[in-house]
Formats: C-alpha cells, structure tokens, sequence
C-alpha cells in the first residue's frame, strides 16, 4: 500500500487594522515547478518590462494554484467566490501581503508564530492546517 500525500492548507491572518478578521487559505501542496511559474509571473509585473496581461495570469494563477479560499464579502454581505477576476477587484495591496505571506511561509522566512487565528482575526502570518 502506497502512501498518499494529505491536503495541507495554510491560513493566511492579516495584521493590519484595516484587515482584522480577513483570512485567506492557500495550499501548502504546492510544486516547485508552481512556485518558479509564481515567482516568472510577478516579475513580469514588476519594473519597466511590466506586461500588460501579467496581472491578469498572475491573478488567474493565484487563485487557481495558491489560493484555496477566503471569507471575503461583497457589499451586500454575500460570499465572493475566490476567482482571478475576483483577486483584480480588490485592492492590490491586500493581494500583494497574501501572497508575500504565502512566500515567505513557503520559503522558510516567515518569523511569525504558527498559532491558529483567533476569532478576532489573529495576530498575522501563516498558520498550518491539515485538510482531508
């Protein structure tokens, strides 16, 4: 019998103020071969050599490969799915901490605690949680 590979999220808890309660759920499963395709898309986002469509690949990516949910809602309180086009409505700061947590978490560099969000919201960073 072979040894089949769990479902790992990671709960991404934001420190700032403004974002108390957000939290944002990315997959710990990711490949090397994802994490070189992330990092090829947001250096093409970047700089003078910006492209054009590369935020719209980075955002399609992210929320396809990375991201696994959110509890963000519209302004009349109901759910938004967690899409690329999603990702573009929202302001890009938001976007930019989720993804700098979910690489420095995946990286090793993320010298927040690992403890599980509070109800308030947490502390911010990346804490680790087994699906199945």
């Amino acid at each position: 019998m072979g040894f089949k590979i769990p479902k790992r999220t990671l709960r991404i808890i934001f420190d700032d103020p403004d974002l108390t309660g957000l939290e944002v759920s990315a997959s710990k499963d990711t490949t090397m071969d994802m994490i070189v395709e992330l990092e090829s898309l947001q250096e093409a986002t970047q700089g003078e050599a910006r492209d054009a469509g590369a935020v719209a690949k980075l955002m399609d990516f992210a929320a396809e490969h990375i991201f696994t949910g959110w509890n963000v809602e519209d302004d009349d309180g109901q759910a938004v799915d967690l899409t690329g086009a999603a990702l573009r409505r929202i302001p890009i700061d938001i976007v930019n901490k989720a993804l700098t947590q979910y690489g420095e978490f995946m990286r090793g560099k993320n010298d927040t605690p690992l403890a599980p969000p509070s109800p308030s919201g947490g502390t911010g960073g990346a804490s680790e949680s087994h699906g199945s």
